[in-house]
């Protein structure tokens, strides 16, 4: 959490003071580094309280992500500026539309109190794995934001290597 949002706000400062766009930097590294992170982390954990939390998280960063994406949609509005134009934009969408697929789909299918397939152990794995890939995808594309705001490596490496350092720790079963 600390990491997120002191990298947020670095982010969003970084050059000048914070303005419109710099939401959407905070709030795609709350939903995908913050929120899904710690919900993946929960899920490892186990047990049915920390499921119905996990679920609640991922909506949470769906629905976060989803104002990053309304705030630099909204930006290059403002600005005239064409929208999804660089690998980011376009691995972006992909990763948006996952998670926003994923919410529904997961809640009726492996609820825990409720879902129709809870059970179902093909279901439970591909989602398992499925959705952590996505969700690595999306520590990348927050990576390649940064990479295009920020040139020198020095920077790049600042903001890039605790998120290498914690992709193996949250992201695969260690």
């Amino acid at each position: 959490a600390v990491y997120t949002l002191a990298a947020g706000y670095y982010i969003g400062t970084s050059k000048g003071n914070w303005s419109w766009f710099s939401y959407h930097p905070l709030a795609m590294l709350i939903a995908f580094v913050g929120l899904a992170g710690n919900a993946v982390v929960m899920k490892k954990v186990g047990g049915l309280v920390k499921t119905r939390y996990h679920g609640y998280m991922m909506l949470a960063a769906a629905v976060c992500a989803g104002f990053g994406w309304y705030v630099i949609y909204s930006n290059k509005d403002m600005f005239g500026k064409p929208h999804n134009t660089s690998w980011h934009s376009w691995l972006g969408i992909f990763v948006m539309i996952n998670y926003f697929i994923a919410a529904p789909l997961t809640y009726y299918w492996l609820n825990p109190d409720t879902g129709v397939q809870k059970t179902d152990k093909t279901k439970r794995w591909s989602h398992k794995w499925g959705s952590r890939a996505v969700t690595a995808l999306a520590w990348f594309v927050c990576f390649l934001g940064w990479r295009t705001m920020q040139g020198d490596v020095v920077q790049q490496a600042v903001f890039g290597v605790p998120l290498l350092l914690l992709a193996p720790l949250v992201l695969l079963d260690l």
